[in-house]
């Protein structure tokens, strides 16, 4: 079973239920990577683009998605329980973006100013200043250890 939101009758998000799938979770790492490093580098293996204009691209297939479905007039309705209505919206097209996303990787470059490390820990969500704050250990292996056991 998939990861899906759990509602109250009256439109309250009461948590998920499920398990979020190893696509879900890729998904959900590239699309937080690319609004936080609008500036690096995203790959399908044949192509590297910025983050932002992935983001543009997303939002593209986002809409197409939307007009496929004939959910334009439930993003359009803010009536009662909208915020229910339209996350449910969302996560009936989900299975279509995560697909979707698949392709995408994080692109480590090397013309970057930053370590390959540092590319790392930030494409996982780890500052530069965490990463190197002893935290994750003090030296290469050290952290290049706790950082995948982190992601895991």
């Amino acid at each position: 079973m998939t990861k899906k939101q759990n509602w109250s009758k009256d439109g309250k998000l009461l948590g998920h239920i499920g398990k979020e799938t190893d696509g879900q979770k890729h998904y959900n790492q590239i699309i937080s990577y690319a609004i936080k490093n609008e500036k690096n580098e995203l790959s399908d293996g044949n192509t590297i683009i910025k983050c932002k204009t992935w983001l543009n691209r997303y939002k593209k297939k986002l809409d197409e998605e939307i007009q496929k479905a004939g959910l334009v007039d439930v993003f359009k309705n803010m009536g009662e329980n909208w915020v229910m209505n339209h996350a449910k919206a969302l996560e009936s097209i989900e299975p279509i973006l995560v697909e979707w996303s698949l392709q995408w990787k994080i692109h480590i470059s090397s013309k970057q100013n930053k370590s390959f490390l540092e590319q790392l820990g930030n494409a996982n969500g780890i500052t530069t200043k965490e990463l190197f704050s002893g935290k994750y250990g003090n030296n290469v292996t050290e952290i290049m250890t706790s950082m995948m056991e982190k992601i895991k």
